[in-house]
C-alpha cells in the first residue's frame, strides 16, 4: 500500500520524516520535490545511524536539504501554475477561434484574433498594443 501524505500539513511531514528515519517510507509515488527530499534524507539518516555522522552534522545537512526542498517545492508549484494558466489560455483561444468562425464583421474578427494570439503566446502586451492599434483605425 502506498503512503498518502499532505506535505503541506506539518504533522504529515513530520510523520514522513519519522518513517524515513525508521527506513519504512516508500517514496516511489511522491512528487519530485518530495521524492528528492526524502530520498536524500534517508541517506543522511543512514549515515547518522550506521556511518558515524555526528548529530550536529546530520542536523546541518538536514537543514540545508530542507531549504533546498522548500525552494524546489516553490518552483514546482510555480511550474504547475504556469502549466494551468497555459492550458486555460489554450481553451480560451479555442473558444475565440470559434467566435472568429462565426463572425462576419472584419473588426470583430481582427480583435478576436489578436486576443487569441495573445493568449496562445502568453503576451498581454501584444493584446493591449494591437487592440489599441485597431481602436485607432476606427
Amino acid at each position: 500500500m502506498k503512503n498518502k501524505f499532505d506535505f503541506n500539513n506539518p504533522e504529515d511531514f513530520r510523520c514522513a520524516e519519522r518513517l524515513t528515519y525508521d527506513g519504512t517510507l516508500d517514496v516511489s509515488d511522491f512528487p519530485s520535490p518530495e521524492y528528492r527530499y526524502f530520498a536524500e534524507l534517508r541517506k543522511i539518516y543512514h549515515a547518522f545511524k550506521f556511518e558515524e555522522l555526528t548529530k550536529a552534522n546530520a542536523e546541518k545537512r538536514k537543514s540545508i536539504l530542507l531549504r533546498r526542498y522548500r525552494e524546489d517545492s516553490e518552483e514546482h508549484r510555480y511550474r504547475l501554475e504556469v502549466c494551468r494558466q497555459y492550458q486555460d489560455n489554450i481553451r480560451t483561444a479555442g473558444m475565440l477561434m470559434t467566435d472568429i468562425q462565426k463572425s462576419h464583421d472584419i473588426r470583430e474578427i481582427a480583435e478576436t484574433a489578436v486576443r487569441a494570439i495573445g493568449l496562445m503566446t502568453g503576451d498581454e502586451t501584444f493584446i493591449k498594443t494591437n487592440l489599441a492599434k485597431l481602436e485607432a483605425l476606427r
